[in-house]
């Protein structure tokens, strides 16, 4: 039902525009940065709103007669009503289908859509915390340690400018040029993620998001200015572990951090020429 069709390619392909995003970037990630949901879920109430209209016509009218010839063709391929039904039975209002009657039709409609938008987020979360092919790998790891509630995210709105938004998204949802994400697609085999070096440095530590932020000391200049205005900011940051300093810097909550972040990843692009 959340497939992919023609309609969800073309929303899917905006959505990395609007995010400034290359094509391979996590479709589920840039859905979740935006709090989007899948366009079949507005298809799907269209449906269900015209079905509930043609149910409560006259039984005098065309309409009416016209639905009455619809269920005959129920078991057809060309009949329409099998997407209704199917459509109730994954919200999980089939006996709505077989009782073929809608008593409020506006407070159904509105129940319908929570409903199938709870049920395209529970299945969004469970995809981001997907492990099941360990070889692979799931490179949104970091990002689920931030994305906790599905709802087009502050930063968005917070940083005006157009390349420093694209910088923070890059960075959030594992589209960057780091070596932790590069290494996927090294050629004519990839690079074990465990040798994903980071070639700025001499520490043999992996190139991840949180070593850019946290551990590089190619940026340590940058980055003692970027922990000093944070400190001002945040009380007790100074005592954090850096694993929480990162996490708080990471997960954008608010727009002195956010503002921050995007000059921090100023500096580091100007000593690493791209992330």
């Amino acid at each position: 039902f959340f497939g992919k069709n023609q309609i969800e390619l073309l929303h899917t392909k905006f959505n990395k525009m609007l995010l400034g995003v290359h094509s391979k970037a996590s479709n589920l990630a840039c859905y979740s940065e935006l709090g989007e949901v899948p366009l079949a879920i507005d298809i799907a109430i269209e449906i269900i709103r015209f079905w509930v209209h043609m149910i409560n016509a006259e039984q005098d009218s065309i309409l009416y007669d016209c639905y009455q010839y619809q269920i005959n063709e129920l078991h057809t391929d060309k009949c329409w009503l099998m997407s209704v039904r199917d459509i109730l039975t994954i919200a999980g209002y089939e006996e709505i289908w077989y009782q073929q009657r809608v008593e409020n039709p506006h407070a159904f409609i509105k129940g319908l859509q929570q409903k199938l938008q709870e049920t395209y987020t529970k299945i969004a979360k469970n995809q981001l915390h997907d492990d099941s092919n360990p070889q692979k790998g799931n490179k949104l790891r970091t990002y689920r340690k931030v994305k906790i509630h599905f709802k087009r995210e502050e930063y968005l709105h917070d940083i005006t400018d157009p390349q420093e938004r694209k910088n923070i998204t890059k960075l959030r949802i594992s589209a960057h040029d780091l070596h932790i994400e590069k290494g996927r697609y090294h050629r004519p085999q990839k690079t074990p993620a465990n040798e994903r070096y980071c070639k700025q440095c001499n520490t043999m530590d992996i190139e991840d998001e949180f070593h850019l932020i946290m551990k590089c000391n190619k940026y340590d200049i940058p980055r003692q200015e970027l922990m000093d205005a944070i400190s001002r900011n945040t009380s007790n940051f100074i005592n954090m572990s850096d694993e929480s300093k990162f996490l708080h810097i990471f997960s954008c909550k608010n727009k002195y951090n956010n503002t921050n972040l995007a000059k921090y990843l100023n500096k580091v692009i100007t000593i690493r020429g791209q992330i």
